[in-house]
């Protein structure tokens, strides 16, 4: 009888403990909301139940006279969680609310059959023999518990098939409760006493319900108070539960195979053990399982798919804190993070032409990161949602010749779309639903405000940069004011004082003078452009001029004109200034002896000036990023960084583009499209 007290005390103990800590989070939970009220009651009387039967098992003489209204108050607080769940869940929608449930008359009803109970449980052993009095304590405690199963039963089956989800939890907690009470009353009704194994166990089956009641409340806001349960928590929780249960099972195994093993059974249950440790730690290793634990738990144990505080807080982390990857990179990660994704490519929108321009795990060749211009002019301008690339096993049209795509996330900044991303499918495949696509909406978009956000800087500090050029012109205009004041002076004096000797040696320092500050003004200086009028030239002609003011480079040069001439109506100098840069860039990346080849190629009404050089070569990064970038120049303080970019400029102010290809260590080939029957 110690033990079975024993027993009783410490389940009951830790009952009562466990139950008042989770009402006071529920109370601190509640925050005046009137939601919470039915849950904070039955936790309340769980608390009150547990002890009470506590203390009985102290030996408490008032308790032993209050267990009866205990049970009975604890299946009513149970019984009215569900009908008031009934309530907001069933396909009638019946009007109740915890007001109702706690009307004067269902007050008056509990109030009288507390204290019928009591009365009945104090005087029943006087008006009747020991036996019937026994039977009929435990067959009123008995069709409490049976009332809960009916109406759990009713729950559920008038719960609305789209909301069963909702109450499933719910559900399974009170028929576990209400079913071991039938089974502990049943038994003692059988048998005319109460079994204290059965009984003193009670408190530590009320614990074990306690995660179910607490995920419950999680998943039912209208019967709970608002508490926050850490996925990160339930997750690591859930894998301990498994490998412990797992431990367990291979510890039972071991136990039989050293039993049945013989001579054999200490090795074989060693190796049995090593293996089966060997094989827990290489499945929880395993990302693809990670990922179906943590998908499983968070599309059932919780309302909502993602946990939106962390991931934002991830999310602006990415895209914010400093790291290797570019701006670019960091957005493709940021999406890959949410979407549990392997990878993705970007591709952003410079007038109407979409280039690649960054990929993160999705290796794609030159044919791979052309845009299908079906995709751009039919599909992207009215695609503001996420664009699924595989839909029904169907293969998608624009992106079936990328293996692994996902979805494509257009990224719009107002009324303009700034690029598209493209995302590999995850480890664990899975389908997107409408919780997924919101949120990569509204990830889209500040991305898009990101990248404005970025561009908008940019532009600021090459206007900054452009405006300290203009002072620093204007320096210069004042020092070469200053050196013509010099020369027009001279020349003034020079017709009164030209026989003077010493006005002669003045004259020629002041001329050396001059002329080492003309040098410094003009290592300071790029050559204008200069707005002329177009003018027609022979493009084959011009080039070769060119080409021949570089004869006397350490680089082999090699010109390839038309065979046929072809006249352009162009800025000349304008012209000239541009190839020039791209030529001179080409020189400067080579080395001695090695080639640089210009050639020009005509196809149908575009002709093709095409560089191609065998110097060191660039990264797709650097092109993508830095290459047209103004004052980016990878020359350090020996280049101005504006060459190129001036180049593409006027090739685009006459409708034509530059592109380039390159290899690190093996050269670049810049290739000058102009378009003819523009000119």
């Amino acid at each position: 009888m110690e033990i079975n007290l024993s027993i009783g005390f410490m389940s009951y103990s830790i009952s009562f403990g466990v139950y008042l800590v989770m009402l006071a989070i529920f109370i601190i939970g509640q925050r005046d909301s009137p939601k919470g009220k039915p849950f904070i009651a039955l936790i309340g009387v769980s608390v009150v139940w547990s002890g009470l039967l506590l203390l009985s098992q102290l030996g408490a003489s008032f308790a032993f006279e209050f267990v009866v209204v205990a049970e009975l108050l604890r299946s009513m607080a149970w019984i009215f969680v569900l009908q008031f769940a009934m309530g907001d869940y069933s396909s009638k929608k019946e009007a109740l609310n915890f007001k109702n449930l706690l009307s004067p008359i269902n007050l008056f009803i509990i109030l009288l059959i507390s204290f019928v109970a009591l009365i009945f449980n104090q005087n029943i052993s006087l008006a009747l023999d020991i036996e019937n009095a026994i039977f009929i304590e435990l067959l009123l405690q008995f069709l409490f518990p049976v009332i809960g199963l009916v109406i759990v039963e009713q729950l559920y089956r008038n719960t609305i098939k789209e909301e069963r989800g909702t109450v499933q939890i719910l559900c399974l907690s009170a028929a576990s409760v209400f079913i071991y009470d039938v089974f502990v009353y049943s038994n003692a009704l059988l048998w005319s006493e109460l079994n204290y194994d059965y009984w003193g166990a009670r408190g530590i089956i009320n614990i074990l319900i306690l995660p179910l009641l607490v995920l419950s409340a999680v998943r039912n806001p209208t019967l709970a108070p608002r508490i926050y349960i850490s996925r990160h928590a339930v997750f690591h929780s859930t894998t301990l539960m498994v490998a412990g249960s797992y431990l367990v099972l291979i510890s039972v195994a071991s136990y039989f195979i050293k039993t049945i093993g013989g001579e054999w059974g200490g090795l074989l249950q060693v190796a049995f053990i090593f293996a089966a440790i060997l094989l827990l730690a290489v499945i929880f290793s395993s990302t693809s399982v990670r990922l179906h634990i943590k998908n499983y738990l968070y599309a059932n144990f919780f309302s909502n798919k993602y946990d939106y505080r962390d991931e934002w807080h991830r999310f602006s982390n990415t895209l914010l804190k400093g790291s290797d990857y570019s701006i670019n990179e960091k957005a493709l990660i940021a999406v890959c993070q949410i979407m549990d994704s392997q990878g993705g490519a970007l591709w952003l929108n410079d007038g109407g032409r979409f280039y690649f321009a960054a990929s993160l795990g999705m290796e794609l060749n030159d044919d791979q990161k052309k845009v299908s211009k079906e995709f751009i002019v039919d599909v992207l301008p009215d695609k503001k949602d996420v664009y699924l690339c595989r839909l029904e096993n169907k293969e998608d049209r624009f992106f079936n010749h990328i293996d692994g795509a996902w979805f494509a996330l257009p990224l719009w900044s107002l009324d303009s779309i700034l690029g598209f991303a493209l995302f590999k499918t995850p480890i664990v495949n899975r389908n997107l639903d409408d919780e997924d696509k919101e949120l990569l909406k509204t990830v889209a978009n500040h991305i898009a405000l990101f990248f404005s956000q970025n561009q908008a800087s940019f532009q600021l500090m090459e206007a900054q940069k452009f405006q300290h050029i203009s002072q620093m012109t204007a320096f210069l205009v004042h020092d070469l004011k200053t050196v013509l004041s010099q020369l027009v002076l001279m020349s003034e004096n020079a017709k009164i004082h030209k026989s003077n000797p010493e006005f002669i040696d003045d004259m020629l320092k002041t001329i050396e003078h001059v002329a080492k500050k003309m040098q410094r003004l003009i290592l300071q200086l790029k050559e204008p452009a200069r707005e002329d009028n177009n003018e027609s030239f022979n493009v084959s002609e011009e080039l070769k001029l060119l080409f021949e003011g570089y004869r006397n480079q350490s680089v082999k040069l090699v010109f390839l004109p038309l065979i046929e001439p072809l006249t352009l109506s162009l800025n000349k100098e304008n012209f000239i200034s541009a190839v020039k840069h791209i030529v001179q860039n080409a020189i400067d990346a080579s080395d001695k002896n090695s080639q640089v080849e210009i050639s020009i190629v005509r196809q149908v009404d575009t002709i093709f000036i095409r560089i191609k050089d065998e110097g060191c070569g660039m990264t797709e990064k650097f092109i993508s990023e830095n290459l047209f970038r103004p004052f980016d120049s990878s020359k350090g303080v020996s280049g101005m960084g504006v060459g190129v970019y001036q180049s593409r400029q006027f090739f685009r102010s006459i409708g034509g583009e530059v592109s380039v290809v390159s290899k690190v260590d093996e050269g670049s080939e810049f290739s000058i499209e102009i378009p003819i029957a523009k000119q």
